[in-house]
């Protein structure tokens, strides 16, 4: 269990893998201004080969904090914008692993219930739209006092690797 960021990779595309988010239950978040925010929550981690170019989510009104995660794959020709609706672009991008073909960032939408501001407007619960020309995923967090949830904000479901079922005889 850690609080830090992760990277994992397989030695191929041939040896694909599944991997998840946990989170504990809210005594392990620590108290936040005397508050135990968060309880236990399982998210799956989405391939870098089913990221999409546009989400349209919801964010629960009923949790005190509401933030996403964004992670972008680099392009031929370098990192694509990514817009949010209420927000404008997005620009506080981090490297996320070593080979340098990820980014991430976090956004909070809400905060002690409060809609945060941003160049473009401002972001709150509801409904909300994330579009860009490259690919990216999308995470919804919504956390409040011992409850939580998460949520990929979507997937392209193809086929990553050929599998050849086995039928019995």
């Amino acid at each position: 269990m850690t609080d830090k960021l992760v990277t994992v990779r397989s030695q191929d595309d041939a040896h694909a893998f599944y991997a998840a988010m946990y989170m504990t239950g809210e005594q392990y978040s620590s108290i936040i201004g005397g508050r135990n925010i968060g309880d236990a929550d399982f998210v799956n981690v989405i391939p870098s080969g089913q990221f999409l170019d546009r989400y349209v989510f919801f964010a629960d009104y009923s949790f005190r904090e509401t933030t996403l995660t964004i992670v972008r794959k680099k392009t031929e020709t370098g990192f694509a914008p990514v817009e949010l609706d209420c927000a404008g672009e997005l620009t506080e991008f981090q490297p996320l692993g070593a080979n340098g073909d990820y980014e991430y960032t976090w956004v909070t939408l809400t905060k002690d219930r409060t809609p945060q501001s941003f160049p473009k407007g401002t972001c709150n619960n509801g409904r909300n739209e994330a579009r860009s020309n490259g690919p990216f995923a999308l995470y919804v967090w919504g956390m409040d006092d011992a409850a939580s949830y998460g949520y990929a904000g979507g997937a392209g479901l193809r086929a990553l690797n050929p599998i050849t079922p086995q039928i019995p005889k």
